[in-house]
Protein backbone atom coordinates (compact mmCIF):
# COMPACT_ATOMS: atom_id res chain seq x y z
CA UNK A 1 0.00 0.00 0.00
CA UNK A 2 3.01 2.29 0.46
CA UNK A 3 3.74 4.78 3.17
CA UNK A 4 1.21 7.41 4.11
CA UNK A 5 1.75 10.64 6.01
CA UNK A 6 -0.02 9.37 9.13
CA UNK A 7 2.55 6.56 9.43
CA UNK A 8 5.26 9.20 9.79
CA UNK A 9 3.54 10.95 12.70
CA UNK A 10 2.44 7.85 14.62
CA UNK A 11 3.53 6.75 18.07
CA UNK A 12 4.97 3.66 16.42
CA UNK A 13 7.25 5.83 14.27
CA UNK A 14 8.35 7.68 17.42
CA UNK A 15 9.49 4.39 18.95
CA UNK A 16 11.17 3.26 15.74
CA UNK A 17 13.09 6.54 15.53
CA UNK A 18 14.10 6.33 19.20
CA UNK A 19 15.79 3.00 18.49
CA UNK A 20 18.02 4.69 15.89
CA UNK A 21 20.03 6.49 18.59
CA UNK A 22 23.70 5.99 17.80
CA UNK A 23 22.92 4.55 14.36
CA UNK A 24 21.69 7.46 12.24
CA UNK A 25 23.72 8.24 9.12
CA UNK A 26 25.36 11.66 8.95
CA UNK A 27 23.34 14.26 7.00
CA UNK A 28 26.38 15.26 4.91
CA UNK A 29 29.48 13.43 3.66
CA UNK A 30 31.58 14.84 6.48
CA UNK A 31 31.98 14.04 10.16
CA UNK A 32 33.88 17.23 10.97
CA UNK A 33 31.99 18.77 13.88
CA UNK A 34 33.12 22.40 14.20
CA UNK A 35 30.74 23.39 17.01
CA UNK A 36 29.50 20.80 19.49
CA UNK A 37 26.19 20.70 21.33
CA UNK A 38 25.61 22.69 24.51
CA UNK A 39 27.47 25.67 25.95
CA UNK A 40 30.35 26.55 23.64
CA UNK A 41 32.72 29.50 23.48
CA UNK A 42 31.58 32.00 20.85
CA UNK A 43 34.02 31.98 17.91
CA UNK A 44 34.34 35.78 17.78
CA UNK A 45 34.74 36.21 21.53
CA UNK A 46 35.82 33.03 23.39
CA UNK A 47 35.05 34.55 26.79
CA UNK A 48 31.37 34.57 25.80
CA UNK A 49 29.52 31.27 25.80
CA UNK A 50 26.41 30.47 23.83
CA UNK A 51 24.12 27.49 24.00
CA UNK A 52 24.34 25.55 20.74
CA UNK A 53 21.09 23.61 20.27
CA UNK A 54 22.60 21.28 17.69
CA UNK A 55 25.95 20.56 16.09
CA UNK A 56 27.61 22.31 13.19
CA UNK A 57 29.25 20.08 10.60
CA UNK A 58 31.80 21.54 8.17
CA UNK A 59 31.40 20.54 4.51
CA UNK A 60 32.06 22.07 1.11
CA UNK A 61 29.55 24.60 -0.18
CA UNK A 62 26.95 23.07 -2.55
CA UNK A 63 27.35 19.59 -1.03
CA UNK A 64 24.11 17.65 -0.69
CA UNK A 65 22.32 17.51 2.65
CA UNK A 66 20.38 14.28 3.20
CA UNK A 67 17.63 13.33 5.61
CA UNK A 68 18.93 10.91 8.26
CA UNK A 69 15.77 8.79 8.54
CA UNK A 70 12.36 8.23 6.96
CA UNK A 71 10.02 11.11 7.73
CA UNK A 72 7.75 13.83 6.41
CA UNK A 73 8.72 17.44 5.70
CA UNK A 74 7.10 19.51 8.45
CA UNK A 75 8.30 22.88 7.15
CA UNK A 76 10.77 24.65 4.88
CA UNK A 77 11.72 28.03 6.29
CA UNK A 78 13.68 31.06 5.20
CA UNK A 79 16.16 32.15 7.87
CA UNK A 80 17.76 35.34 6.62
CA UNK A 81 19.34 34.38 3.31
CA UNK A 82 19.52 30.68 4.22
CA UNK A 83 16.93 27.92 4.41
CA UNK A 84 16.07 25.37 7.07
CA UNK A 85 14.22 22.08 6.56
CA UNK A 86 12.33 20.49 9.46
CA UNK A 87 11.50 16.79 9.17
CA UNK A 88 9.09 14.93 11.44
CA UNK A 89 9.80 11.31 12.50
CA UNK A 90 6.88 10.33 14.72
CA UNK A 91 7.12 12.90 17.50
CA UNK A 92 10.82 13.62 16.89
CA UNK A 93 12.05 16.41 14.64
CA UNK A 94 15.34 16.68 12.78
CA UNK A 95 16.29 20.17 11.64
CA UNK A 96 18.79 21.02 8.92
CA UNK A 97 19.76 24.73 8.76
CA UNK A 98 22.08 27.01 6.77
CA UNK A 99 21.10 25.50 3.41
CA UNK A 100 21.45 27.61 0.26
CA UNK A 101 18.58 25.79 -1.43
CA UNK A 102 15.88 23.36 -0.36
CA UNK A 103 14.75 20.70 -2.82
CA UNK A 104 11.77 19.43 -0.79
CA UNK A 105 8.34 20.86 0.04
CA UNK A 106 6.13 20.75 3.12
CA UNK A 107 4.19 17.49 3.37
CA UNK A 108 6.65 15.52 1.23
CA UNK A 109 7.35 11.95 2.36
CA UNK A 110 11.06 11.15 2.60
CA UNK A 111 13.16 8.04 2.77
CA UNK A 112 16.48 8.03 4.64
CA UNK A 113 19.16 9.43 2.33
CA UNK A 114 16.84 11.62 0.23
CA UNK A 115 18.43 14.96 -0.60
CA UNK A 116 16.92 17.95 1.22
CA UNK A 117 19.02 20.70 -0.31
CA UNK A 118 22.51 22.12 -0.67
CA UNK A 119 25.02 23.49 1.82
CA UNK A 120 25.27 27.29 1.75
CA UNK A 121 28.30 29.56 1.62
CA UNK A 122 28.90 29.22 5.38
CA UNK A 123 30.44 25.84 4.50
CA UNK A 124 28.60 24.06 7.29
CA UNK A 125 25.20 22.86 8.32
CA UNK A 126 23.47 23.23 11.63
CA UNK A 127 21.90 19.86 12.50
CA UNK A 128 19.48 19.50 15.42
CA UNK A 129 17.23 16.84 16.95
CA UNK A 130 14.20 17.73 19.06
CA UNK A 131 12.45 15.04 21.09
CA UNK A 132 8.75 14.47 21.96
CA UNK A 133 9.28 16.06 25.42
CA UNK A 134 10.41 19.36 23.86
CA UNK A 135 14.06 18.69 24.70
CA UNK A 136 16.95 19.40 22.34
CA UNK A 137 19.09 16.28 21.93
CA UNK A 138 22.84 16.12 21.30
CA UNK A 139 22.90 14.93 17.66
CA UNK A 140 26.42 13.53 18.10
CA UNK A 141 24.94 10.88 20.40
CA UNK A 142 22.44 9.91 17.67
CA UNK A 143 24.77 9.75 14.68
CA UNK A 144 26.68 6.58 13.94
CA UNK A 145 30.20 6.55 15.23
CA UNK A 146 32.31 5.92 12.22
CA UNK A 147 35.85 6.43 11.17
CA UNK A 148 36.86 9.96 11.98
CA UNK A 149 36.73 11.36 15.47
CA UNK A 150 35.21 14.61 16.62
CA UNK A 151 38.39 15.92 18.24
CA UNK A 152 38.57 19.52 19.41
Amino acid sequence: AGTVASDMTSGYMTLVFQKQKGHLPWPVDSKKVVTSFGYQPYELNPSVYRNNLGINIAIDQDSSVKVVYDGIVDDVMDIGDAKAVIVLHGKYFTIYSDLSTASVVKGQLLKAGDVLGQVGDSGQIDFRIYDPNDVWQDPAKWLERGHGSTGK
